[in-house]
């Protein structure tokens, strides 16, 4: 059995295209990234809205993987979504 990994996931908000998105397909989006993460094992343990201490940072979370064979890819889980275009990097 492999050892668990926690991942700390920085988020630095959302470009101009996430917002000219409908809130459908906006609630599309996440619900793909949410199956993968369920496919992948991955518990989100705890998001944090993080504007208020450091505005360079949108928010954080930290959450727990079943172990390094079922790791995504470097992209990250969003890469197999629509989502990372959205993405600020």
């Amino acid at each position: 059995m492999s050892t668990p990994i926690f991942l700390l996931v920085l988020g630095e908000g959302f470009t101009e295209a996430w917002y000219q998105l409908s809130k459908q397909e906006q609630d599309d989006l996440w619900a793909q990234v949410q199956d993968v993460d369920r496919r992948a094992g991955a518990v989100w343990h705890i998001l944090c809205d993080s504007r208020w201490a450091d505005e360079s940072l949108f928010d954080w979370a930290r959450d727990r993987v079943p172990g390094l064979r079922l790791l995504p890819p470097q992209s990250g889980r969003a890469g197999e979504t629509r989502l990372v275009p959205l993405l600020v990097r």
